[in-house]
C-alpha cells in the first residue's frame, strides 16, 4: 500500500510519464497505452526497446520488397541446403526455439542422406559451429557476400523467379558490382560461391542472413539482398519461407529507440519493464 501511495503521488506530480518496454506482439502494449490515457497522459509515452535488431531490419526489408511489414516463417525441416550469411538463428533468430527444432528435424541422417549447411560468418557462433562447411568473413562483409551469392545465382540456368524479378535483381547487382568483386577477391570466395550457387538452384535451398549480432546501417540492405537470393532459390514459392500466409508479426517498432532518446529529457517519470537499455542499446545511440 505504501508503494502504491508513493507511486500515486509521483504520477500526480509528473507532467510526462513514459514506459520503456520489451517488444511484443501481445496485448501488453495496448495495456500500457490505456493506462497512460487513464491518468491523462499521451499513449505516445510507450516506447518499445527490442534488443534483437534483426526484427526491424527483416521487417523493413520485406515491407520495401512486398509492401507488408512482417517477418517470414521458415520451414527448415524441408530444406536440403541451408545457406547462412551472418546468421545465428539458434541464438538470435526470428524464433530461435522454433527454428532450432525445425533445423534439427531437417538436418539429421534419414534414409542415408543429411541436409547441408554452408555458413559465412565473421565469428564462430553456436549456429555456425554446426555447419557442414564454414567460410570465415570479416565484420561488415555480410552485404557483399550475400550480393555475391545473388550474382552467382543469377548466372545459373536453373535460377527461379519471374523475368521481371530477374531484371530488377540484375539492375541491383550491376549497381553494386564494385562491392561484389572487392568482397570476392579479398575473401577469395569466388570459386566457393559459384559452386554453392550451382548446388543451391537444384531445389530445396534457402538463405538466412544477419549481421552476426551486430547492428549497422546495412541491416535492411543485407535482408533485401537475402530476399533477392531467396526469390532466385524459389524459397518463397516452395514454402521454405512463408510470407503469403502464417508469417510472424514484428514485435518491435521501427524508430522507437530514436523517439525515446529524443523525448527522454522531457520525461519526468519513466517505468522500465523487462528491458535493460544500459546493456542492450548499441553504443552508437550514445
Amino acid at each position: 500500500d505504501d508503494i502504491h501511495e508513493s507511486l500515486s503521488g509521483v504520477l500526480k506530480e509528473s507532467k510526462k510519464v513514459g514506459f520503456l518496454i520489451k517488444g511484443t506482439t501481445g496485448t501488453s502494449v495496448q495495456f500500457y497505452k490505456d493506462f497512460l490515457k487513464q491518468i491523462g497522459q499521451s499513449e505516445d509515452g510507450v516506447y518499445l526497446l527490442e534488443s534483437n535488431t534483426l526484427f526491424n531490419s527483416l521487417a523493413e526489408a520485406h515491407r520495401l520488397a512486398f509492401g507488408v511489414d512482417g517477418l517470414p516463417r521458415s520451414d527448415l525441416r524441408r530444406a536440403k541446403l541451408l545457406i547462412g550469411v551472418g546468421t545465428d538463428f539458434q541464438d538470435g533468430g526470428v524464433a530461435s526455439i522454433f527454428e532450432t527444432k525445425s533445423w534439427s528435424a531437417g538436418f539429421t541422417f534419414r534414409n542415408g542422406t543429411k541436409g547441408r549447411f554452408a555458413s559465412f560468418e565473421n565469428r564462430l557462433t553456436s549456429t555456425g559451429s554446426k555447419a557442414t562447411e564454414r567460410y570465415p568473413i570479416g565484420p561488415g562483409d555480410e552485404l557483399g557476400v550475400t550480393l555475391a551469392l545473388v550474382e552467382a545465382l543469377l548466372a545459373q540456368p536453373g535460377a527461379k523467379g519471374s523475368e521481371s524479378d530477374k531484371a530488377r535483381i540484375r539492375s541491383v547487382v550491376a549497381s553494386q558490382k564494385a562491392l561484389i568483386d572487392n568482397t570476392k577477391s579479398r575473401l577469395k570466395l569466388d570459386e566457393a560461391i559459384t559452386k554453392l550457387a550451382g548446388s543451391a538452384v537444384k531445389g530445396g535451398s534457402v538463405l538466412l542472413a544477419g549481421e552476426s549480432g551486430a547492428s549497422t546501417q546495412n541491416g535492411a540492405l543485407v535482408q533485401l539482398a537475402a530476399i533477392m537470393a531467396n526469390i532466385l532459390l524459389g524459397a518463397y514459392a516452395d514454402h521454405l519461407l512463408f510470407f503469403d500466409q502464417g508469417w510472424f508479426k514484428n514485435p518491435a517498432r521501427p524508430g522507437d529507440v530514436a523517439r525515446f532518446l529524443k523525448d527522454a529529457s522531457s520525461i519526468d517519470t519513466l517505468f522500465v519493464i523487462d528491458v535493460n537499455p544500459s546493456f542492450t542499446l548499441p553504443a552508437s545511440f550514445g
